[in-house]
């Protein structure tokens, strides 16, 4: 379910693994424990295709998820198994080749979702 929701944007996929770890509840309450107090998960997929710009549900910004990942990555949150995990499906994510991919240096690694 984790390859599919990471390398191929499976939302089914994303919302079972949301369900089974506890909630969305479950993923905010994780957040703030990791310092995160910007990142706003609040509805699953397919919910999530409607939305209004004035609206801060299922937000975050690209500082407040840096600092998060960086957290899980560089500062000993994840186990070494884990973090190497978690940085293949990155490097091996299919839906951003034309995206950020496709911005960079062929030479550049890009690990993305």
């Amino acid at each position: 379910l984790i390859e599919a929701s990471m390398a191929y944007s499976d939302n089914t996929a994303n919302n079972k693994i949301i369900k089974e770890i506890g909630g969305i509840k479950k993923v905010k309450q994780r957040l703030k424990e990791l310092g995160d107090k910007v990142t706003n998960p609040v509805r699953y997929e397919i919910e999530l295709n409607y939305y209004s710009p004035k609206s801060k549900k299922d937000t975050s910004t690209p500082a407040a998820f840096g600092k998060t990942l960086n957290k899980l990555i560089a500062n000993g949150k994840l186990s070494k198994e884990n973090k190497k995990f978690l940085l293949d499906l990155m490097l091996n994510n299919k839906s951003g080749d034309t995206l950020i991919k496709d911005g960079v240096s062929k030479d550049c690694k890009v690990a993305d979702k």
